[in-house]
């Protein structure tokens, strides 16, 4: 009988444990069709990742990767610079590592259709949907669909036109 309530003692205190860290620092992203993530940005566009640089926010909690895009081409939007920046959470300061699921990585060389928001050169832009809202882009080829980059392009403006009428 001891050996039972010991058995359930110690069942209900994991149950707990789980419980109280299930939620601990979890990131929940619902899946968005194109058109969402085409009908959510203020900007679409194609471009190169030329860096990346990495800054704690103004009570250093949380650290923020800003990387700067080469715009080769404006699918959506008006953009006027040839460069956008963009801020996602999460980085490397000082041996200090913060990882967010669900937050891109852009990488240096990278070639990449990103959709944004907050799109202004004046301001830093956001990725629409986090991971949702990159595309990468490989020998001319969409990696996450498959797709020429030519065909992507024409459905994401095929997206916008229709949205607009």
């Amino acid at each position: 009988m001891k050996r039972n309530i010991s058995r359930l003692g110690l069942i209900t205190v994991l149950t707990i444990i789980l419980m109280l860290c299930s939620n601990a620092g979890a990131t929940t992203l619902l899946k968005m069709s194109l058109d969402e993530i085409t009908n959510n940005a203020n900007e679409i566009v194609l471009g190169t990742v030329q860096g990346s640089s990495y800054q704690w926010d103004l009570d250093n909690s949380q650290i923020y990767t800003y990387s700067k895009i080469n715009v080769e081409k404006v699918i959506k939007g008006n953009a006027e610079t040839k460069e956008i920046t963009v801020k996602t959470p999460g980085g490397e300061i000082d041996k200090v590592i913060m990882e967010v699921p669900g937050s891109p990585e852009l990488k240096q060389g990278q070639k990449c259709i990103v959709f944004l928001y907050n799109a202004d050169p004046r301001y830093l832009s956001n990725l629409v949907g986090f991971t949702q809202g990159k595309f990468t882009v490989v020998d001319n080829v969409v990696q996450e669909n498959g797709k020429t980059v030519e065909e992507f392009i024409n459905e994401i403006i095929l997206i916008i036109d229709t949205h607009e009428q």
